[in-house]
């Protein structure tokens, strides 16, 4: 018990000559709320901005399209009455 007390009285000491002699970080301090400054930032992406530089350099309209043309592959039709040609091929529009 007396080597807890004394341990106790020791460390009490050492946090007082410490905060005197200013080695410890002052705790009165820590509890009060301080501001941190603070700065306005912008998120922007970055397809906005290339869009904005366009829009301010070129007044112009412009129009993008793609089109893609397809084929569709042809048909068999079978007539069973033409007896010459049963089968006759045809295209799809």
């Amino acid at each position: 018990m007396k080597k807890f007390f004394f341990l106790l009285l020791s460390l009490l000491v050492v946090l007082l000559i410490g905060q005197q002699l200013k080695l410890l970080p002052n705790f009165q301090n820590l509890t009060t709320n301080s501001t941190v400054p603070t700065q306005k930032q912008t998120v922007v992406y970055e397809e906005s901005v290339i869009t904005k530089v366009v829009q301010d350099a070129l007044p112009s309209v412009v129009t993008v399209s793609m089109t893609q043309t397809t084929q569709t592959g042809g048909f068999v039709q079978i007539n069973p009455f033409d007896l010459s040609n049963p089968f006759q091929q045809g295209r799809r529009n």
